[in-house]
């Protein structure tokens, strides 16, 4: 089912025009909530002009396809308004954070005859709404105007007994600092990705939310964090080229670093609606370079005490690299982990392995050289291995 294409931004109260203004992680709340409505579905969000002091009307016009779905309210007589005052919209309260699958889901709502509420701002002032037609048209003089109607919407609510949908995610209103620094928590909390392993969760992401506190109101785009990234993990995997014990160490700190940083671009992204192809493509070369020269790096260091053939399976094992990637990013992309099997491959699909195969290989420089040979060659083996059952599991239809 379709979602509602169309949504009007109301006020509540009066402190919600200042709450609009605030800004959290980077953006206004009300920049923010327009972004998550377009990506919500949402393609023609009006606001009435009561809004030109919280955004004015050229800012949005610098905000790319925010400008193209943003539109103002108007009460003369038109073919657009008359259209408006009979639709079913979302009416969005200009002073809240909320997610975008939590509108997307309220969007998809049916009983088209019904108000529908977002249960997460059940009992509040400021509702997140579906409304029918004949709502939109008993209330449109005063959307239009921009009037504060937070407390006649709780009240429908109550008399038109409204159903509930529930979002899944956050809702919050913004009315002051620290309801902006909660907004935030909310935010931050949800930056986590299903790609996530163990040392992402409790180490990674806690270090790269600190970065991403620090980056995320200078005017820094997420492709020169992904740069930067790059150039942290070329440095690490020179660290582990012909390397001594304390070379690799600050290799792996090296590293490490560009980790977080591989995190810090798509938080930042995410955070302030600045995805792109270019930035995803990025991401995902500079992922695979950083590990396949880490590996070579490996395998020239263990060529010391195997000779050439270290080195071949290192090329090897940095071939597999490359390929488990891309056969990683395919899987993913087209949601491929159903059954223990997938589960499987999904979990090898993260970083938590290759940790394992860093910590031993500074193992091996420490007092087991003839260690780095042999965990160069299962890297070989199990990145060919696991790009080779990946595509096998797909073939069978992932059963």
């Amino acid at each position: 089912m379709p979602v509602i294409q169309t949504a009007i931004v109301y006020l509540p109260d009066r402190e919600s025009l200042h709450g609009a203004g605030l800004k959290v992680a980077g953006l206004t709340v009300l920049e923010r909530l327009l972004f998550t409505a377009t990506r919500a579905g949402v393609r023609e969000i009006y606001l009435p002009t009561r809004l030109t002091d919280v955004l004015p009307p050229e800012r949005l016009n610098q905000r790319g396809r925010l400008g193209h779905a943003v539109r103002w309210l108007s009460d003369r007589a038109s073919d657009e308004a008359a259209r408006l005052r009979e639709s079913a919209v979302l009416l969005l309260p200009a002073h809240t954070v909320v997610d975008p699958g939590s509108l997307e889901r309220l969007g998809r709502a049916t009983a088209n005859s019904y108000v529908i509420s977002l249960e997460e701002t059940k009992g509040s002032t400021a509702p997140i709404l579906r409304i029918p037609p004949g709502l939109t048209s008993k209330l449109w003089r005063r959307l239009v105007h921009g009037e504060l109607i937070g407390e006649e919407l709780e009240a429908a609510l109550r008399r038109e007994n409204a159903r509930l949908v529930t979002g899944g995610g956050y809702a919050v209103a913004v009315t002051d600092p620290n309801s902006a620094r909660q907004a935030g928590a909310k935010l931050y909390q949800s930056l986590g990705t299903s790609a996530d392993g163990w040392v992402d969760r409790i180490l990674n992401r806690r270090c790269s939310r600190l970065f991403t506190h620090l980056l995320v109101y200078l005017p820094v785009t997420p492709n020169q964090i992904s740069v930067l990234s790059l150039a942290l993990g070329v440095a690490g995997a020179y660290g582990f080229w012909n390397a001594s014990l304390a070379s690799a160490l600050v290799g792996a700190l090296f590293y490490e670093l560009a980790v977080i940083l591989d995190h810090t671009d798509g938080e930042i992204a995410r955070l302030k609606f600045l995805e792109s192809p270019l930035g995803k493509w990025l991401d995902f070369s500079i992922d695979t370079v950083t590990h396949g020269a880490l590996v070579l790096g490996m395998a020239v260091t263990a060529s010391r005490s195997s000779g050439l053939w270290g080195m071949g399976l290192g090329i090897l094992a940095a071939a597999g690299i490359v390929m488990s990637a891309v056969v990683a990013r395919t899987g993913n992309a087209s949601g491929e982990s159903h059954g223990p099997v997938g589960h499987l491959l999904r979990r090898m699909a993260n970083r938590d392995l290759f940790y394992l195969v860093v910590i031993a290989s500074l193992i091996g420089l420490w007092g087991l050289p003839s260690l780095l040979p042999w965990l160069v060659g299962v890297l070989a083996i199990g990145s060919h291995g696991y790009w080779l059952t990946s595509v096998i599991y797909r073939a069978w239809g992932g059963r």
